[in-house]
């Protein structure tokens, strides 16, 4: 279902030619967010690129199932005190899923067949104003919209016998607009500086559906509409400061973040209260859900010799006030909840030679649940499957300690790692049976009690030769998690291997290849076993014009293997498959113009801070 821009949206949105450099760190201070299992990836974009009038036009098209051509255009303007650059983005196309849910106690399966059917116009234009050397003031907006057709489609057989053959058509208009305003003032020359920045965003994606069961047209329990309203809007303000002291850094800042959400459904569908009587209308339903998050931080980090340490603690007051209500229900309670966390981080380095390096840290960190994981409006429905949210989810914790070693050698690295978390009140998904429909079930999310993990983490980066790049990656965990499935206590002892090469190939100045595979093994949760799968990828760029342009070209899951196998015992037993479009190549084609002396400031991306739980498939 379209929802709000995720992070992986607003990052695919983000043109290559504005980002500078991407750090992956491991070892997240208190500064950032705790949102998330461990590490976090900062991309730093950058603004003012040129001097004059400079940017980038890409073209490309994807052709998988269905054809999804796209295109970018983005651009500075330096002139004087001021630097004005814009972007605009086109994509379009149709995405399959296929999926199936088969019965092992009874002959009963469900064929789904999901397609996204999508135009996304993505605009946004900024201006950096540098008032004086010490003083630098930037505003930028973006205007986001897509128009979405999204069908279900469902046939469900029992034994030989086809008795639903549901139809149905969901209509999305979303719109994003976000603003943001950032305000830096240097202190001083050695990198003292304080930083305002504030950012709204406001989401409305109202949406229409028409569901149809073409066997029996009648039935208003499998024939209604809907017409459902999803309302969003963050206020985020962060307020940072930063000093150099003797041999490292002080970070203080505070944070404030505001989410209203409000989701409505009208609807004419009908609905049994039980197997043994008639119909009854299932009523309209309104949401209202408002978090807010207000923090502080404190950071100090050191450097000597051979050792190195940062430690911080976080503060944060969390108050949600949620509230539910539905025509045919009455007592309903308000959801409320007031939750202080202190989130401490601290980890050690030591560097006994300029080879080797050891480090050892912990951190505690939180993970939310989105709000398309709360929501009572479904997601998708068919006859015998309906995908809902769970409004009664809490946030999951996680306690981390981890301890790494890196070997630096004439050609490359290693890093070896091992690690342990435990997590509790973990978020999943769940499958129940529906009350009135023993062969109906409910796909939705829960809260299972807790999980212990530890694992073995490898990872390294070679270069054979001067026209090789080589970067191996391996990963062995082990879990023991519970919870109460259909209120049994389930437990589940599980063992995950990844695994993961990459392959970088010079074979002229102008020509480049890559080939990358990636394995993830069987995976066992309180719900449901998945099965291991692969992927392999390959890619080439070569350029032209000069080195102003460039040709890509890339083939995703060549082998066809992405697909999601499970086998699930509650809330009865069953197999199933997800097939996602996943396997495609792509074409394209880029080119930047414009000359100029650099004059380069950096500006990190925020995200919205939103995290989706430990959801997923399953």
């Amino acid at each position: 279902k379209p929802s709000n821009l995720s992070s992986a949206q607003l990052l695919n949105q983000i043109p290559a030619s504005s980002v500078k450099s991407v750090e992956i760190i491991t070892s997240p201070s208190a500064k950032y967010s705790p949102e998330g299992m461990s590490g976090i990836i900062n991309i730093i974009l950058k603004k003012n690129t040129f001097i004059g009038f400079n940017g980038s036009a890409t073209l490309g098209v994807e052709q998988s199932i269905n054809t999804r051509p796209s295109g970018s255009f983005d651009f500075n303007y330096s002139v004087d005190k001021f630097n004005f650059y814009g972007n605009y983005g086109l994509d379009f196309g149709k995405f399959e899923t296929n999926s199936f849910l088969e019965r092992l106690d009874k002959k009963l399966k469900q064929d789904i067949r999901f397609l996204d059917n999508s135009v996304t116009n993505y605009t946004k234009l900024g201006v950096d104003f540098y008032i004086n050397p010490k003083n630098t003031l930037s505003f930028y907006t973006t205007q986001s919209n897509t128009n979405t057709d999204f069908f279900v489609d469902t046939k469900t057989v029992f034994e030989t016998n086809l008795i639903f053959d549901s139809e149905n058509l969901s209509i999305f208009k979303n719109r994003e607009t976000a603003y943001n305003l950032d305000y830096k003032v240097d202190l001083q020359d050695d990198g003292e500086y304080v930083e305002l920045e504030i950012n709204y965003i406001k989401n409305n994606n109202p949406q229409e559906d028409i569901i149809t069961e073409n066997l029996n047209r009648n039935n208003k329990e499998f024939n209604f509409t809907n017409t459902i309203a999803n309302d969003n809007s963050i206020f985020l303000a962060n307020l940072d400061y930063t000093k150099p002291v003797k041999n490292g850094l002080l970070e203080l800042g505070l944070e404030a973040r505001i989410q209203n959400v409000f989701n409505s459904i009208e609807t004419n569908q009908e609905i049994q209260t039980n197997t043994n009587q008639s119909l009854i209308p299932k009523g309209n339903s309104a949401l209202n859900y408002d978090r807010e998050i207000y923090s502080g931080y404190i950071n100090l980090s050191k450097e000597y010799t051979k050792i190195s340490w940062q430690a911080g603690l976080r503060f944060e007051q969390f108050t949600l006030n949620a509230e539910f209500s539905n025509t045919q229900q009455t007592s309903l309670e308000a959801i409320k909840d007031d939750i202080f966390s202190i989130y401490p981080s601290t980890f050690i380095t030591y560097n006994p030679s300029e080879k080797n390096q050891f480090q050892i840290g912990y951190s505690r960190r939180v993970d939310r649940p989105s709000i398309e994981q709360v929501t009572p409006i479904q997601e998708w429905n068919s006859p015998l499957s309906i995908a809902v949210g769970n409004r009664n989810l809490v946030p999951q914790f996680t306690n981390s300690f981890e301890l790494n070693y890196t070997r630096t050698l004439e050609k490359g690295s290693i890093n070896l790692g091992a690690f342990y978390r435990k997590t509790s009140n973990i978020i999943g998904r769940v499958f129940n049976k529906d009350a009135t429909n023993e062969d109906r079930q409910i796909i939705t999310y829960a809260n299972f009690d807790s999980a212990e993990s530890y694992g073995f983490e490898f990872s390294s980066n070679f270069k054979p030769f001067s026209w090789w790049t080589l970067r191996p990656s391996a990963n062995l965990y082990f879990q023991d998690n519970q919870g109460f499935v259909n209120n049994n206590l389930e437990i589940a002892n599980n063992t995950l291997f990844t695994a993961r090469i990459s392959n970088n190939f010079k074979a002229t100045n102008k020509l480049r290849f890559s080939l990358s595979t990636s394995y993830r093994g069987n995976n066992k949760t309180v719900l449901a076993t998945i099965n291991d799968y692969y992927l392999v990828n390959i890619a080439a760029r070569y350029s032209v014009l000069k080195g102003d342009g460039s040709i890509s070209l890339r083939g995703t899951d060549i082998f066809n293997g992405y697909k999601i196998d499970f086998l699930t015992t509650n809330p009865f037993q069953q197999n199933g498959q997800y097939t996602l479009e996943y396997r495609s190549i792509y074409l394209g084609f880029s080119y930047s113009f414009g000359k100029g002396k650099n004059r380069e400031r950096e500006r990190k991306y925020r995200e919205e801070n939103e995290t989706q739980g430990s959801g997923g498939v399953l």
